[in-house]
């Protein structure tokens, strides 16, 4: 009777070598399976965070209104610093910073303020007439009554920093970065569920004369800054009738 083939023989150490490289080579495919997965898990909660985020930046958006009814309530001085701070955050021409705020406390500048506005308003009313007079004359256009927290806003057209850099040939873009950091502070303020109003209706060379400012300063307005009385997503100006908003905003045009 003929004997079969013999069987070969391993040694020990290689048999356990192979079974722990099949052992070890698993646990690699499931350690980089269980990675990948984690990795869609982050990217997924990434893409959730941002449409979170977009989402919020444009509530924010719809928030911010022009306020010009607030309540007595007085606003911690904290809030108002961090409002302040968000100019630093602001875009200007050639890093210029041009922004410049003088905060109104002064009971006598306050009422003095409070005078040059009403007579000027009284001087724009008279410019309507008819309905559109009667309207005007229902609009509430400034909360300098009521507001505890108050600045005007100026602009230093000829600061030196930025050495002029992208403001030589349109200088009206030093204004426009002052317009940019109100913005900011605007937006600061809506986050923080306070109301900022913008007023610009002033004799400008009679404000300049009261706040005893530089020449090269420019006028841009004063801020009023409190917790306001009601809060809306339209436009006080749309709300009255005053004007209805377009649709889409701005104008493009394509050429």
């Amino acid at each position: 009777m003929s004997k079969g083939p013999k069987r070969r023989k391993y040694p020990t150490d290689i048999i356990i070598d192979t079974v722990e490289l099949m052992s070890s080579s698993d646990q690699t495919k499931e350690k980089l399976e269980s990675n990948m997965k984690n990795e869609i898990i982050h990217l997924a909660s990434q893409q959730d965070s941002k449409k979170d985020f977009i989402r919020q930046f444009h509530e924010l958006l719809r928030l911010r209104r022009d306020v010009r009814r607030f309540k007595s309530r007085q606003v911690p001085e904290n809030l108002i610093q961090e409002i302040i701070s968000a100019i630093e955050l602001a875009p200007s021409v050639g890093l210029s910073e041009p922004t410049r705020l003088i905060r109104i406390q002064t009971k006598e500048i306050k009422y003095d303020i409070i005078t040059n506005f009403e007579m000027e308003n009284s001087r724009a009313l008279a410019g309507y007439t008819g309905s559109k007079a009667q309207k005007y004359a229902d609009l509430k256009l400034s909360g300098l009554k009521e507001a505890p927290v108050q600045f005007a806003v100026y602009c230093d057209v000829e600061t030196e920093q930025g050495f002029g850099l992208g403001a030589r040939t349109i200088p009206e873009t030093k204004a426009y970065s002052t317009a940019c950091a109100v913005m900011l502070m605007w937006l600061s303020a809506s986050a923080r569920n306070l109301g900022m109003g913008w007023v610009s209706i002033f004799n400008v060379e009679e404000m300049n004369q009261l706040l005893q400012v530089d020449p090269a300063w420019k006028f841009m307005g004063c801020l009023c800054i409190g917790w306001p009385e009601e809060q809306h997503l339209d436009p006080e100006l749309q709300r009255y009738g005053w004007q209805e908003r377009r649709p889409g905003g701005a104008i493009v045009i394509t050429k």
